[in-house]
């Protein structure tokens, strides 16, 4: 936590407001979020939005996705292993090979949820607040 900040987020697919049934659509679209930024504890700021169309802080827009310009990723001459233009199954999707690219796409999943498990194991309380 930076400087004492939090934030914490109600994500209206998890909601109590987001109900679905065959006959009923759902009462709020599921991009859209709610919530406050805490600082040590005290609420400071309301935060609400959609990920797909804008963010507001106490009901003023911040950044609205549309009319906003924003910085595009810049290439950098030495990108880090991790960078996902090296993940396999995006290599193997991107020469067309669908089948590979899935099994390859599953292993790596696999791989995420071993280290999800084991990071549960020794530090329990990682992600205990976690919204994802």
């Amino acid at each position: 936590m930076l400087l004492g900040l939090f934030s914490k987020l109600l994500l209206y697919a998890y909601s109590s407001h987001f109900k679905r049934s065959f006959f009923v659509s759902a009462a709020s679209p599921s991009d859209r979020f709610k919530g406050d930024i805490l600082q040590n504890g005290k609420k400071i700021c309301a935060v609400s939005g959609s990920w797909l169309t804008a963010i507001d802080f106490d009901k003023k827009e911040f950044f609205k996705f549309e009319s906003d310009k924003y910085e595009a990723p810049t290439p950098v001459d030495h990108p880090l292993p991790s960078d996902s233009r090296f993940r396999d199954d995006l290599k193997s999707l991107s020469k067309g090979d669908y089948d590979d690219a899935q099994k390859k796409k599953v292993v790596l999943e696999e791989i995420q949820r071993r280290d999800r498990k084991l990071r549960a194991r020794f530090n329990p309380t990682d992600g205990e607040d976690s919204t994802h």
